[in-house]
């Protein structure tokens, strides 16, 4: 078992805000490889030390700052106008709190692992990290040099906080072997400030404990604190607490989308109300506009079941808001800016918005229930598959377990060097075509890989094959995407292999690849697919004919492990398609150099018969949905991929395409709708122009 330190400067419980909810639910599910002792700090003068058991794996302690510390964040605050800086302060003053110190040395003393949630207490405990021992993980809840440059006046003083933020940050991100960020945008400004190895910053997004929030029927009045509140217009709700980008959406709430939306009531959830009024004194509050300041989590789960609409105008700020996780569980339609709803990877669940367009769009959901449905709806999906913390959690314990064992691996200088080859094979109820693979993969003649196979079948593949370095992972969470992405976080290997459970490779195959790949100019390679049953139509046949270098099917795809990274991995949105996500993948690493097409490294994919329901037509034609997420990401390339595959003939092909547009609300580009009318006059044999 692992021991695991996670150390930050404020307490789990009551876990009200992001950083509180993120710390709970990244820790509570790790799995039952690790016990997590959380160290953290009352910032606030009043409350004595205690202990939380909030698991059998997650124990917190908490002490109170020193008097000394108060006083001079005290100081420092009252020179500055009163400006909050407890967090920045911290490099300055941390030390003064010696008992909080003391229990921050003790446990980093029993630890096999050390995260800090965010960079703070790494100024206190930097001396006391044993390198050759002790696996240093930054949790990153923002990008924090960033985000202070926000915060952060330019008075000389706050300019030399803003440096010892840089400076702690940059040291911190250097001696980490991995690196949470909660965005793939916070993830890029790390790699792009700190000049970080790709390899070592992964995003791990933000989530809700989705079972804890149950969307129910609009009703027209709500129970807060047993006082029953009747409305007759729709609720408008935006959640926040004591923080500058919220307060700024507080105002924009009040000047602006109060003003123009006046049959929307407005409901400020949160701290953030109390701390504008505090601010603003003689601020004139809409009457459609009220402040419930902070409330209970009964009460705030009623007011998430009442409203009609969820808001998040943030215009500034870092890392993920978790209210938008809150909103999403509560099947609530969202609209946000872009900055608001940065770290949702699925964007075609909310309505993203700017200034000019936030009021208009806001009107737009209150008339159409039908949008509303359809939003809240996708929107509860996503929190329930994609951002629920059990998941998340889980896939960081595996994340966890291998970063130890690599740097292990790397220390004890043993034979088990770092593989040419990590062949990955997500699977699903097919392990009879598994075992018939991975007895396939014994025969390479090239030796030199491992296996990672994600498997999301309901009963877990138990027998492994013992003459291969095989690592099988089990996710409930289903989707390609997610599974492959999951392999590459736990891959070793310099070159990722992607594959179907049902593909039979030759035993040349790798041995073919590493011919082409030697030449270290090519960020990938595109293999042969061969089939049978081409023809025929009760038959579905998998193969690549005709599509070399356009389709990049992932049954016999190469890609180098640094470039799947700096792509970002498989977009997770096509999982609601299971189609197309192999071909966004391939164009964006197009961006990066050149993929050759090798006709020796081939696959065997067997045909399906259209009799098995997966395979059966009906099931695949709901699939071209999502052309509609790759027309939007790749309008040029699309064009080229719509007049070679031609399935504008098929007739199924055009109410699911149809569909697809009017979820993500396109117009048909007009190559597409001349093709539409000469289908619907069943002119088949029309060559578009």
């Amino acid at each position: 078992m692992l021991s695991v330190s996670v150390l930050g400067i404020e307490p789990i419980e009551p876990a009200i805000g992001g950083s509180r909810l993120r710390l709970k639910g990244l820790y509570s599910n790790l799995g039952d490889s690790f016990q997590v002792d959380y160290v953290g700090a009352f910032h606030w003068p009043g409350p004595e030390s205690r202990q939380v058991l909030h698991t059998d794996r997650l124990v917190e302690t908490t002490i109170p700052f020193s008097d000394q510390h108060f006083s001079e964040i005290a100081r420092l605050s009252e020179s500055l106008g009163g400006k909050s800086v407890i967090d920045e302060s911290f490099p300055r003053f941390g030390k003064l709190s010696r008992e909080f110190c003391l229990r921050v040395g003790e446990s980093v003393a029993r630890a096999d692992v050390v995260i800090f949630s965010h960079p703070w207490v790494y100024a206190v405990a930097e001396e006391w990290i044993d390198n050759g021992r002790q696996t240093v993980i930054y949790d990153a809840h923002n990008m924090e040099a960033a985000l202070r440059r926000q915060l952060l006046g330019e008075s000389p003083l706050e300019r030399s906080l803003l440096r010892d933020v840089e400076r702690l940050e940059r040291r911190l991100c250097h001696r980490a072997e991995l690196i949470l960020a909660c965005s793939g945008e916070d993830r890029r400004q790390f790699l792009d400030t700190y000049q970080l190895d790709p390899r070592n910053v992964r995003v791990v997004p933000n989530g809700v404990f989705s079972q804890t929030i149950t969307p129910h029927p609009v009703h027209d009045s709500v129970d807060v604190g047993g006082a029953e509140v009747r409305r007759s217009n729709p609720v408008a709700l935006f959640i926040g607490g004591r923080y500058r980008p919220n307060l700024e959406a507080v105002e924009f709430i009040c000047n602006e989308l109060a003003r123009h939306c006046n049959e929307v009531d407005f409901v400020i959830l949160g701290n953030c109300g109390t701390a504008y009024i505090e601010q603003r004194p003689s601020a004139c509050i809409p009457t459609n506009v009220e402040f419930t300041g902070q409330v209970s989590d009964g009460a705030k789960l009623q007011w998430l079941r009442r409203a009609t609409i969820a808001l998040n105008p943030m215009f500034s700020g870092s890392g993920t808001n978790i209210k938008m996780f809150d909103y999403m569980a509560a099947g609530l339609p969202i609209v946000s800016t872009r900055v608001g709803a940065r770290g949702i990877e699925n964007e075609d669940a909310l309505v993203v918005s700017d200034e000019k367009t936030f009021a208009r769009n806001v009107r737009r959901l209150r008339s159409d229930p039908l949008l509303r449905n359809r939003l809240g709806r996708k929107a509860r999906g996503l929190a329930t598959t994609v951002y629920d913390w059990s998941g998340i959690s889980e896939r960081l314990g595996v994340l966890l377990d291998d970063t130890c064992k690599k740097k292990y691996r790397t220390q004890a200088k043993s034979t088990t060097h770092r593989p040419r080859f990590s062949i990955t094979i997500p699977t699903l109820d097919r392990h009879e075509k598994l075992r018939r693979l991975l007895d396939l993969l014994t025969r390479q003649r090239e030796k030199d890989f491992e296996v990672i196979v994600v498997d999301q079948s309901d009963q877990p593949y138990e027998r492994p094959n013992p003459g291969l370095d095989i690592k099988v992972l089990h996710s409930s969470i289903k989707g390609s995407c997610r599974a492959r992405n999951l392999a590459a976080r736990v891959a070793r290997g310099r070159i990722l292999v992607m594959t179907d459970d049902d593909c039979e490779p030759g035993e040349n195959w790798l041995r073919e690849a590493t011919a082409v790949l030697d030449n270290t100019e090519y960020v990938g390679l595109e293999g042969r697919i061969v089939s049978e049953r081409i023809d025929d139509p009760g038959w579905r046949s998998v193969h690549n004919y005709g599509s070399e270098s356009i389709g990049y099917l992932t049954c016999n795809l190469f890609v180098r492990a640094d470039a799947f990274e700096r792509v970002g991995g498989f977009d997770e949105r096509f999982d609601e398609y299971d189609f197309r996500y192999d071909t966004d993948f391939g164009w964006r690493l197009e961006a990066l150099g050149e993929i050759p097409f090798s006709d020796h490294a081939f696959v065997y994919h067997p045909p399906w018969s259209r009799a098995v329901e997966r395979e059966s037509l009906p099931v695949r034609d709901r699939m071209f949905e999502g052309d509609a997420l790759l027309l939007r990401k790749h309008p040029d390339r699309y064009e080229s991929l719509f007049r070679l595959e031609n399935h504008w003939r098929n007739p199924e092909f055009w109410p699911h395409f149809i569909r697809g547009l009017q979820k993500l609300e396109m117009e048909m580009p007009a190559y597409a709708a001349e093709a539409y009318r000469f289908q619907q006059r069943g002119r088949l044999d029309y060559t578009i122009r």
